[in-house]
């Protein structure tokens, strides 16, 4: 519970949910300037989730000993190290139902959602059998997974909006080098040198979505005063 409570409260940061109102205002243009909407705002989601949850996931230990106490920290570092990944999967799936809410097909949302917590029962009780407590986690984190790709998946054949797999995948590669370039730095569970490896992360993070043209300056300044609007 400790673990899920954090990765959800670090999700909850992500100011992506200022953005709704612009895909929704979208919705009444046509469907190109949709499909032009909605990959901006699923970009600029993976965009803030993705560094999100691998830093999360790196910073673990470190988090947990910070707020709560010692003895909690071996099981839950774990568990929180797999469950930072559901930032990816559970912000995502909010951004696939402002979607289908804007197409006027809110209950596709819903289906999904049932059909998987069918899957997530036998998940649960494969992996907690086979791993231990550790295994709810990943059950967990495949359960949300595989919602995500279903979302995905509808999203093309219900409302024929094409989703730009780069937007997906540059997010991710760039948040995958930062979390290696973190993996190289020496282990230390002191919060002032957590704190500095975050900025250091982040920094790198910031080039690397730059060189590989993920953002350029001009949607880094719409991004900006987006969010920043009174």
């Amino acid at each position: 519970m400790i673990a899920v409570s954090l990765a959800t409260a670090f999700g909850a940061l992500i100011p992506f949910i200022m953005l709704a109102p612009y895909i929704i205002d979208l919705s009444a243009k046509g469907k190109q300037n949709l499909e032009e909407g909605f990959n901006l705002f699923f970009k600029y989601n993976m965009v803030f989730v993705a560094p999100l949850a691998f830093g999360l996931s790196f910073f673990a230990k470190t988090l947990l000993s910070v707020f709560y106490k010692q003895r909690f920290e071996i099981v839950s570092s774990e568990l929180l190290s797999v469950l930072a990944f559901l930032i990816l999967f559970q912000t995502t799936i909010m951004v696939f139902s402002y979607l289908f809410n804007a197409v006027g097909k809110p209950k596709e949302t819903t289906k999904s959602f049932v059909l998987v917590i069918f899957i997530a029962v036998f998940l649960n009780y494969y992996f907690i059998q086979w791993v231990g407590l550790i295994g709810a986690a990943y059950a967990t984190l495949i359960t949300y997974a595989l919602l995500f790709l279903l979302l995905f998946f509808l999203a093309r054949a219900k409302t024929g909006i094409h989703i730009y797999l780069g937007n997906l995948l540059k997010p991710v590669f760039c948040a995958i080098l930062m979390f290696g370039f973190l993996l190289l730095l020496p282990q230390n569970q002191n919060i002032i040198i957590a704190i500095v490896y975050a900025i250091l992360a982040a920094i790198l993070y910031f080039i690397l979505l730059l060189a590989t043209k993920t953002l350029t300056i001009k949607e880094i300044i719409f991004l900006k005063n987006r969010i920043l609007k009174p």
